[in-house]
């Protein structure tokens, strides 16, 4: 199969859907069997996490951004033991100062740790553990959709039968009149003709 070709089959064949309040991605794909489609299901999700894996330039700049969380968790640690021996041996005298300061340090730490957190799935990118559900096989056969089709074959049915009305309508009007039954006889000479009759 050209490239071409297949690109526009798997365009028909795989649907991604987008549901904004939730925020889930339904991806549906279709094949001549149900176990075709699974596994087309799960070859579109393998290229997924590795195309969401970050490259070069990006993972560089991640693996840095990580380091700097890294050190400010380790620094704003070692900051906020210093403040909690100081709160343990201080008296009431500037207790609030050193709580405050204590409580401040303790944020930057659990920001620091979220951030480090953040970094690293997207340094690992996308995986089988965000999925909601894995690809099930189908409970029931798709069938194209027949009813379309039949109602499409049932109004040119009736279009054509009412061109015939018509033109049998036209045919016994015209043998009243004498110039028009010429003229018809000509036509119908020639659509038989063209026809092939």
């Amino acid at each position: 199969m050209e490239v071409d070709d297949a690109r526009l089959k798997l365009k028909e064949e795989i649907q991604a859907r987008f549901n904004a309040k939730d925020k889930l991605v339904t991806l549906i794909t279709k094949a001549h069997t149900p176990q075709a489609a699974q596994a087309l299901n799960m070859s579109v999700l393998q290229q997924v996490y590795a195309q969401s894996k970050p490259r070069d330039s990006e993972k560089a700049r991640l693996e840095k951004q990580l380091e700097q969380a890294k050190a400010r968790e380790k620094e704003a640690s070692q900051s906020a033991q210093l403040l909690g021996k100081k709160l343990e041996s201080t008296g009431t005298s500037g207790a609030s100062e050193v709580a405050q300061g204590y409580a401040q340090m303790m944020r930057v730490v659990q920001e620091s740790q979220a951030a480090q957190s953040t970094i690293e799935q997207q340094l690992n990118g996308l995986d089988a553990s965000v999925l909601v559900q894995e690809a099930t096989l189908p409970t029931k056969h798709s069938e194209p959709k027949r009813g379309l089709s039949t109602v499409l074959a049932v109004q040119a049915a009736g279009f054509l039968l009412l061109i015939w009305v018509f033109i049998r309508n036209s045919i016994r009007n015209s043998k009243r009149n004498i110039n028009l039954a010429k003229k018809l006889a000509i036509l119908k000479a020639s659509w038989l003709k063209a026809i092939g009759m």
